[in-house]
């Protein structure tokens, strides 16, 4: 493989796995607050604790 296919090939790749992870990450925070209603927690808790990782 020539060196620019190589670094095409990469930037590509590192992409994909970024693109992977971003909708993982998303995904996650998207129900977090279902998540926590369904365990009991009032609405303003739900939308407060999850940033305190942050």
């Amino acid at each position: 493989m020539s060196d620019k296919k190589s670094v095409l090939w990469f930037v590509i790749l590192v992409g994909v796995v970024s693109l992977c992870a971003d909708a993982t990450y998303e995904g996650a925070r998207s129900i977090t607050g279902a998540y926590l209603g369904s365990l009991g927690r009032v609405a303003p808790l739900s939308v407060w604790s999850p940033d305190l990782g942050s």
